[in-house]
């Protein structure tokens, strides 16, 4: 995986790539990540976009922005937790896989500007910068 033997890094910032989704499995070694930047790549909303937005779900204290659908058209400014809950809403209940029942929204961009505040005032560690090429 891409970010195997990175288990202590707690800021990643990955905007500004060609990111479209990422491939089951790739965050699992990133244990202590704390903060996830996602912003200006051009996100396809479709299946393969489930993992990242579960893997965000799941690790509720990491902290992320960026994740809006840029493709296909007719999804273009959803966020991706919206494109999410209607891709479900679609299915026959009971046709659908093992879920929370609810899904919290995506956090606002407010709630992000002031943990982002907070994180460049507070701290100020070494970091890495991972350009990811595809």
């Amino acid at each position: 995986a891409a970010f195997s033997g990175l288990n202590n890094l707690e800021e990643l910032d990955l905007s500004n790539n060609s990111l479209q989704n990422f491939e089951y499995g790739v965050l699992e070694d990133l244990y202590f990540l704390k903060v996830l930047w996602l912003r200006e790549n051009p996100w396809r909303c479709d299946y393969n976009i489930h993992y990242l937005f579960y893997w965000l779900k799941h690790h509720y204290n990491v902290h992320y922005n960026g994740l809006e659908c840029k493709m296909p058209e007719e999804y273009k400014g959803w966020s991706v937790g919206k494109y999410v809950r209607s891709y479900y809403e679609e299915c026959p209940k009971d046709k659908l896989p093992i879920y929370p029942e609810t899904f919290d929204l995506d956090k606002d961009d407010e709630e992000w500007e002031r943990h982002k505040e907070q994180t460049v005032q507070t701290v100020k560690k070494h970091g890495v910068i991972v350009t990811v090429i595809g």
